[in-house]
């Protein structure tokens, strides 16, 4: 191999390794799903990409499956509030940074009059994503990544 081809060959792999680590990008759509890793448990998350879609939520819900959630992806990591208006189910919601790390996971029963919500959930720290699950489903350790994954792994 001549000196040229082993100094492009070097040059490839440093850009292929740049490229490994940098996050995901993604061209999120409202209402697709996706499959991600968070914790020890495979889900397969609904996407709310847009600001209808993040107030609209699990709203109106009875039931989330075992293995389901909804990710939410935000325009760049700030502090973020939710509230359970109209929701029917207990969920956890967990927060995750800009990196995919988990921030913190926190427990949202449903209210004693879900049309008028008293609780408000915020962030600890800034957060560009957040999942909500079913509450006490899975405990995701701070730091803990958000990995997505084939599809085939969720089904």
């Amino acid at each position: 191999m001549s000196r040229k081809n082993r100094i492009f060959g070097v040059i490839v792999l440093a850009f292929l390794l740049y490229g490994c680590s940098q996050p995901l990008a993604y061209n999120w759509r409202d209402g697709e799903k996706i499959c991600a890793r968070i914790g020890s448990q495979n889900y397969l998350l609904e996407i709310a990409r847009s600001g209808n879609a993040h107030s609209q939520g699990l709203q109106g819900r009875q039931e989330l499956e075992r293995g389901r959630g909804m990710l939410f992806v935000f325009d760049r990591a700030s502090t973020q509030k939710f509230w359970m208006k109209k929701t029917l189910i207990p969920l956890d919601i967990i927060w995750f940074g800009a990196d995919y790390a988990a921030i913190a996971q926190q427990s949202m029963p449903v209210e004693a009059n879900p049309e008028s919500p008293q609780n408000v959930y915020e962030s600890p720290k800034p957060a560009q994503y957040a999942v909500e699950i079913n509450q006490n489903e899975t405990e995701v350790p701070v730091g803990s990544a958000l990995t997505f994954i084939a599809r085939d792994q969720c089904d």
